[in-house]
């Protein structure tokens, strides 16, 4: 093949891949709540959360109330003697709980709107970290008071020497406590604006989202290729409405905090269920590629890169062989490479 024709063939395939490409950005089977990437690893996010991401926020909505009632046990504790000496212990374990559980539904259950919804997620242990030290402080400080709360201390020579080993382990308990909230503030204050929020920032942009978000775009293909997404959805969504309401009407019934939390957790699986049936029902979006690698290797409707590429490798091939007797190697190859390259786009085609 002459060097004209080369630089003619080479400038054709470059053209046919930006094309491609370009094909790729245009449109895609996305879920319904989808995340288009301009390269595999480098996700653009939508203005709705991944499926992934609605599901987490609806459970991480629903255990709110673990916290809260393991907060209110620990405030009722500390007006009992003795004993409510570690009802701050009780009162800020369920607030770690609670911070756990937020971090949950406002950092993964933001899958795909938020850069650094892992970071987000790790911050909300911290947090929590940060509260349990908190709450063991507190039990140091009641350790401490233990005794004058007891007719020990009222006992000569006995109360204060017991009054001295209380004060001692009380001391030592708070310094811990102290030290682990330390730790917990400096993890989130890291996480949230430090190195190693730069580290949960590129393993949740290049890394997380964008599996998620494939996996996602290949259960909603099953969903509509076989054409169960649109009544599983539906299934779905009813049974998760019913589930909702009834935990609606328990929490309206007791008014208490044990209520309230069986309320919330039925309301949060309802709604899980609910937002479930996007994992095989989709929403619609335009074009007729998967988008992301999907659509570039021609994954989708249209055949994409693969699909151009092997019929203007196989057109070139056929070209020049009609201008030779028996044809060469290298233009034989084409023809190859272009029956190849077709049949791989061709895999994503329905039939």
């Amino acid at each position: 093949m002459s060097t004209q024709r080369w630089l003619k063939t080479s400038t054709a395939v470059l053209m046919v891949m930006t094309a491609s490409v370009a094909g790729c950005h245009s449109g895609g089977g996305g879920s319904r709540s989808t995340v288009s990437t301009s390269s595999p690893t480098t996700p653009v996010t939508s203005q709705t959360p991944l499926v992934t991401g609605q599901v987490v926020n609806e459970v991480g909505n629903g255990l709110n109330g673990v916290g809260e009632l393991v907060s209110s046990v620990g405030t009722t504790l500390t007006t009992v003697p003795v004993v409510g000496a570690a009802g701050g212990l009780v009162v800020n374990t369920g607030n770690a709980v609670s911070s756990i559980t937020d971090g949950v539904t406002n950092g993964l259950g933001s899958l795909g709107t938020d850069k650094n919804s892992l970071g987000i997620t790790v911050g909300g242990v911290t947090n929590g970290v940060s509260d349990i030290g908190k709450g063991v402080s507190s039990l140091g400080t009641g350790v401490s008071g233990l005794v004058d709360q007891t007719p020990i201390s009222q006992v000569p020579l006995v109360g204060g020497l017991v009054g001295k080993v209380t004060d001692t382990t009380g001391g030592l308990v708070y310094k811990v406590g102290t030290t682990v909230t330390m730790l917990g503030n400096t993890l989130t204050t890291d996480v949230t604006s430090g190195q190693l929020g730069k580290v949960t920032g590129g393993v949740n942009d290049k890394v997380v989202v964008p599996v998620i978000s494939l996996v996602e775009n290949v259960t909603g293909k099953v969903g509509t290729t076989t054409g169960l997404g649109a009544p599983v959805d539906g299934l779905l969504s009813q049974v998760g409405g019913v589930v909702g309401g009834l935990g609606g009407k328990v929490a309206d019934t007791g008014k208490n905090p044990v209520t309230h939390l069986v309320g919330g957790v039925l309301g949060g699986l309802g709604g899980a269920l609910d937002k479930s049936g996007g994992y095989l029902n989709p929403a619609s979006a335009t074009g007729t590629n998967t988008g992301g690698l999907g659509g570039l290797l021609g994954l989708g409707g249209s055949g994409g890169l693969l699909g151009s590429l092997g019929g203007y490798a196989g057109s070139q091939g056929a070209q020049a062989n009609t201008g030779t007797s028996a044809g060469t190697g290298t233009t034989g190859g084409l023809g190859g490479l272009g029956g190849l390259l077709g049949g791989l786009g061709n895999l994503g085609k329905k039939n």
